[in-house]
């Protein structure tokens, strides 16, 4: 017996057949003409060596051979529909499934709160976890599926991910609104000679920043370093230290921490926020629908802090 010659189109002839009793019934729910599913039940006989039915005046029988497989090919037809209808849609309605998301702080706190009251009404099964990693460490983990999705900026990730621009921005200087020597602007020279606050950017797309500090030879003046971005408008605005941060971030924290923004005198590229998928999963339709989803979200934080 040669399985691998036996297609899911003969096996579905059969079980259609099992069921109804009928070739004619058989081909009108399959949409096919009788006498090509008669034509797949001749090959599927030959193929097994069993008659499989036997036409009766009450219908087509099974004989004991089919009989005893027909269960079986029912349930296995059943599962590969299932799993083919899975590939074919994804309902954020009924799914439940948990998204691993890379992201920064930044990404974190501006996107984050509003995927998840996104996701209350439209997709209340789905649960989400964020890790931040490194751009190497984010490309393995894109690449093996222990990540659904990157978003934030990612500079050293190399061409082998599937890319998508999602907004452009730029780092401020921020200072406490009542900080004894800076107005509204701050002079390079000002800059060089203060004292920082900054962010532990090692692995990360804003090693920028302290790499143009360490540049300039200011490294020592670092007077307190810090995990990540967000603790840093709290520290400048109760101290006499300024810091880099991105524009985003200064603009949000604004309203909850006594500091300014300022203009930054040192030339330091632009902040690119990129989402990064591997193109393993480009077809997969909840990760096409959670990249949607992040796209959408992120236009309204475009249209505010894009520059």
């Amino acid at each position: 017996m040669n399985y691998p010659d036996i297609d899911l189109n003969g096996l579905a002839a059969f079980d259609a057949i099992r069921r109804t009793g009928s070739v004619t019934q058989a081909a009108l729910e399959l949409d096919l003409a009788q006498s090509t599913l008669s034509n797949r039940l001749r090959r599927l006989r030959a193929q097994l060596g069993d008659t499989l039915f036997i036409k009766t005046a009450d219908g087509m029988l099974p004989t004991p051979f089919a009989e005893e497989i027909g269960g079986q090919i029912s349930e296995a037809l059943s599962l590969i529909d299932r799993g083919l209808r899975s590939r074919q849609r994804f309902d954020p309605q009924c799914e439940e499934r948990r998204f691993t998301i890379i992201m920064t702080d930044l990404t974190e706190v501006l996107l984050l709160p509003l995927l998840l009251e996104h996701c209350k009404t439209e997709a209340p099964g789905l649960s989400f976890t964020t890790e931040a990693l490194s751009d190497h460490d984010t490309e393995e983990a894109l690449k093996a599926g222990a990540a659904d999705v990157a978003i934030g900026f990612f500079p050293g990730i190399s061409g082998g991910l599937i890319q998508r621009h999602v907004m452009q921005s730029e780092y401020a200087c921020i200072a406490a609104r009542n900080h004894p020597t800076m107005g509204d602007t701050i002079s390079r020279r000002q800059f060089l000679a203060a004292r920082y606050a900054i962010a532990d950017a090692k692995g990360t797309g804003h090693r920028v920043i302290e790499q143009t500090l360490q540049n300039e030879g200011v490294s020592q003046r670092i007077g307190a370093r810090v995990s990540g971005f967000l603790p840093l408008p709290l520290i400048v605005a109760a101290s006499d230290m300024i810091a880099t941060v991105p524009r985003p971030l200064a603009e949000m924290m604004r309203e909850t921490a006594d500091i300014k923004i300022l203009p930054h005198p040192l030339d330091l590229p632009k902040l690119q926020v990129q989402q990064f998928w591997h193109e393993r999963f480009h077809q997969d339709p909840g990760n096409h629908w959670l990249r949607g989803v992040l796209g959408d979200l992120y236009k309204p934080i475009v249209a505010t802090y894009a520059g």
